[in-house]
């Protein structure tokens, strides 16, 4: 929904990981999801944060955006909102990280990679 904060608390680190945390929203239902290997393998309808690189279908569009989800540590917060206006906001520990895309449509679901 518009304006609803969508987060997520980091709760443990895993060494052996290789990229960074994706987070974003998609128009394509839960049910209807190929899981790929990563999110940004989603071509489509999707509009996604990785690491500092703001995407849209695979795409960056941005870089150098407000946060750095490599920077994320245990006890920290993720969030993100599209609201009214059609602006995607990423949130870390409640700190609005300014507009990250514009043009979001309505209907959308989270996806946190």
């Amino acid at each position: 929904r518009d304006g609803e904060l969508f987060e997520i608390q980091v709760e443990r680190m895993v060494d052996r990981w290789s990229g960074s945390i994706e987070a974003g929203v998609t128009l394509i239902k839960p049910e209807d999801l190929e899981f790929p290997n990563t999110m940004t393998d989603i071509d489509y309808d999707t509009w996604m944060l990785s690491g500092s690189a703001v995407m849209k279908d695979g795409n960056t569009v941005k870089n150098n955006y407000g946060c750095d989800l490599d920077s994320l540590n245990v006890g920290h917060r993720l969030g993100m909102m599209r609201t009214a206006e059609g602006t995607l906001h990423y949130f870390i520990n409640g700190e609005d990280q300014g507009i990250a895309m514009e043009g979001v449509p309505t209907g959308v679901y989270a996806v946190i990679d």
